[in-house]
């Protein structure tokens, strides 16, 4: 009897912090002023199109996204001016793409926090985020949660 009690609890206490868990992570997500992260898919335009260059397959996206005039500006973690030419040569089409550069990360936490510094000083509101699928979701949730507390996402 008493053991059956004393699993009960711990399967309540279990489910209620399993609740919470959840709906603290749905809040977090949906809080106002987070940059909007998503699928460019979701999107008609966007701010900036943030790549962390791990793979080169992963910048012609990001041309094409700009070429279609979804992102406005395409963000290169880590790149350097000649990459961006090469680049440019082979994916840019006829057209300019706006870019910004970062050249100082040397991993997928330093591509997020350096990235959230140019998200800041751009005012980007609405991110598509290229890297790989591997990485993505934690890529993304490295990407939000330097911005927040980068102050990025504050609009006061």
């Amino acid at each position: 009897m008493l053991k059956s009690l004393k699993k009960t609890i711990l399967i309540t206490v279990l489910a209620v912090l399993a609740f919470y868990t959840c709906m603290g992570a749905v809040l977090f997500w949906r809080k106002p002023g987070i940059p909007e992260i998503t699928d460019p898919a979701e999107l008609k335009t966007s701010d900036i199109v943030v790549v962390f260059s791990g793979a080169t397959e992963r910048i012609e996206p990001a041309f094409n996204l700009a070429a279609r005039q979804i992102a406005r500006t395409i963000v290169v973690s880590r790149a350097d001016d000649s990459q961006m030419k090469s680049w440019s040569a082979a994916y840019a089409k006829g057209f300019h793409a706006p870019y910004i550069l970062e050249s100082k990360a040397t991993s997928t936490h330093e591509n997020a926090y350096y990235c959230a510094e140019i998200i800041k000083r751009t005012g980007a509101k609405k991110i598509i985020l290229i890297t790989s699928y591997y990485h993505m979701a934690r890529s993304r949730r490295l990407l939000a949660l330097a911005a927040i507390y980068d102050g990025a996402s504050r609009s006061e």
